[in-house]
């Protein structure tokens, strides 16, 4: 499922950064909603992707930048519980998932 989630990053964030919200939110699945941003985590760890703090953004790491060590220096912690995700879902107005990992 990581590689499933990276190719979906790659693909969307080719133009611009992606938010974070809007890719990791789906409005008809809480459950599905952790598991992207469990996903995501691992792409973050592994150096993939960065995410920029505040409202935060999702952006691909090139393999060069990855070799110097670019996007690992920051990580953060999301909290989130079934009140907060309906109101991301309302705030960001998200009527279907930007992120479906298929054959879950």
């Amino acid at each position: 499922m990581v590689g499933r989630a990276q190719r979906f990053v790659s693909k969307a964030c080719r133009a611009a950064p992606l938010c974070y919200w809007r890719a990791v939110l789906d409005p008809h699945s809480f459950a599905r909603t952790i598991e992207n941003i469990y996903y995501i985590s691992f792409l973050a760890r592994d150096g993939i992707i960065s995410i920029d703090i505040g409202l935060p953004f999702i952006k691909t790491v090139s393999s060069g930048d990855r070799e110097r060590g670019a996007g690992s220096a920051n990580q953060f912690i999301v909290s989130i519980d079934m009140h907060t995700w309906k109101e991301l879902v309302d705030a960001f107005r998200i009527e279907r998932p930007m992120m479906v990992l298929k054959g879950r």
